[in-house]
């Protein structure tokens, strides 16, 4: 007995994931798109169903920025000089990826870039204050 099955979206299932103009870097994009197009052809018995499932992921990734999403999905995304003894580490908070990256690849820069991430809310609500503390010392 053979089953037959393919990527499926429930109607009522909004078409909202990563956006391709949000300021995450881009191979998390990359990564997201990747693991789509993944899950529809492990979710796929047949090359005709495995179409139909690309389709529907053609069409959420368009909803969502991404003008050519099969191809989108092939970038290749290197990070800085990765491998280069010679290189510097650059502690960043995250700023934008492509312009930064672009900067160092033009001008052949030894920096490998690491983005840190920022202060969250939570962390500068949340915070406990010095004030806190008691201003006597008892002995």
């Amino acid at each position: 007995m053979e089953y037959i099955y393919r990527f499926y979206r429930k109607s009522q299932k909004k078409n909202i994931t990563l956006h391709y103009r949000s300021h995450h870097p881009l191979r998390t994009k990359v990564e997201v798109v990747r693991n789509f197009y993944r899950t529809a052809e492990m979710s796929s018995s047949s090359p005709s169903l495995k179409e139909e499932s690309f389709t529907i992921v053609d069409h959420l990734l368009r909803c969502n920025g991404y003008t050519n999403p099969r191809t989108f999905k092939d970038t290749i995304v290197r990070t800085g000089t990765k491998g280069n003894k010679d290189s510097v580490h650059l502690k960043l908070p995250y700023l934008s990826e492509k312009d930064l990256t672009r900067f160092i690849q033009r001008h052949n820069l030894p920096i490998r870039v690491i983005f840190t991430p920022g202060n969250k809310l939570k962390d500068i609500f949340c915070s406990s204050r010095p004030y806190d503390r008691p201003m006597c010392n008892s002995r």
